[in-house]
């Protein structure tokens, strides 16, 4: 595969891949992407992507425990992970599956509304409105965005 291309197309290709694996785990997606940006051919970058892979420089599911955990850290809902999975090529079907037996949703979410700045309404029903649609819009579920906001009043 290597030797079926121009070897300074082949290296430039190759350089700027590791470049961008160097700074964070990208999906096969995220890296076709940046490097067709780059003006590369389309059939270099599939053999770029599978000599890579082949290496272990580029893995799916490396990308995709990284990037579950970011945004865990970040209080986001299962969701809005979902949501920015897919955008990036990836598709799971649980997201259990990256995460240790004892996570719990509704307890970050509780700890989402925790961290935000103070929601100040004239009364109860306003108040929990904002939080419900704060923790909506941060990616939580219906249930959860509910259950966390009941509790924090």
């Amino acid at each position: 595969m290597k030797s079926d291309f121009d070897k300074t197309a082949w290296s430039a290709a190759y350089t700027q891949a590791v470049r961008l694996l160097s700074g964070r785990e990208h999906s096969q997606l995220e890296l076709r992407q940046k490097m067709q940006r780059k003006g590369h051919p389309g059939d270099l970058i599939d053999a770029m992507l599978v000599y890579l892979q082949d290496l272990d420089m580029q893995s799916d599911q490396r990308f995709t425990e990284a990037f579950i955990r970011s945004r865990v850290i970040r209080l986001q809902g299962p969701m809005k992970i979902l949501a920015q999975l897919s955008q990036r090529g990836i598709r799971v079907n649980n997201l259990e599956d990256y995460l240790p037996a004892e996570h719990d949703w509704e307890a970050m979410a509780a700890e989402a509304l925790s961290r935000g700045t103070v929601i100040y309404a004239a009364d109860r029903q306003k108040l929990l409105e904002k939080a419900y649609r704060r923790l909506v819009n941060r990616g939580f579920s219906h249930g959860q965005a509910m259950k966390a906001a009941k509790n924090s009043l």
